[in-house]
């Protein structure tokens, strides 16, 4: 006997089948929004990469919180040392086009124009798209070992 005579012979294994699956999928629904719309998860950090923390992603960035600017911190590990290894932000131009979007337009701030800059360093790079330059600015490589990107 196949699956599906079983099925047949027993609806209710069918019924039972498919509210664990609603339930679960309400879940993980649920779940998702109040971790930030759905959209994931991202770095921050107000104080040039010394510290960082987990929020929703796809804010637009910098922000104030705290009194403090707030920016995107990319974390990186080596060896099991965590830091960041650079920060974003989006240009001038970006922000003013945001304010400009409508509110049915949400997480779409990440399609908008980045610009970079390491810890430590007094100014920011309008690099995007410019594959050489991020590639030599944002030298990701370390004589300790492997970089491994941190998720949050």
């Amino acid at each position: 006997m196949g699956i599906r005579e079983k099925l047949n012979g027993k609806p209710w294994i069918t019924v039972v089948t498919l509210l664990v699956g609603v339930t679960l999928a309400i879940w993980y629904l649920i779940s998702s929004l109040s971790t930030g719309g759905g959209v994931g998860r991202q770095f921050y950090t107000d104080d040039d990469g010394k510290t960082w923390f987990a929020d929703a992603a796809g804010k637009a960035v910098p922000y104030e919180r705290g009194g403090k600017t707030v920016v995107m911190a990319e974390v990186f590990e080596v060896k099991g040392r965590q830091f960041v290894a650079y920060m974003r932000r989006h240009t001038a131009a970006s922000l003013e086009a945001m304010k400009k979007q409508t509110a049915t337009v949400k997480g779409s701030a990440i399609n908008y124009r980045m610009e970079y800059k390491k810890p430590g360093d007094t100014k920011w790079r309008d690099i995007e798209g410019d594959v050489k330059a991020m590639a030599e600015y944002l030298n990701l490589s370390s004589p300790e070992g492997d970089l491994v990107q941190v998720e949050p």
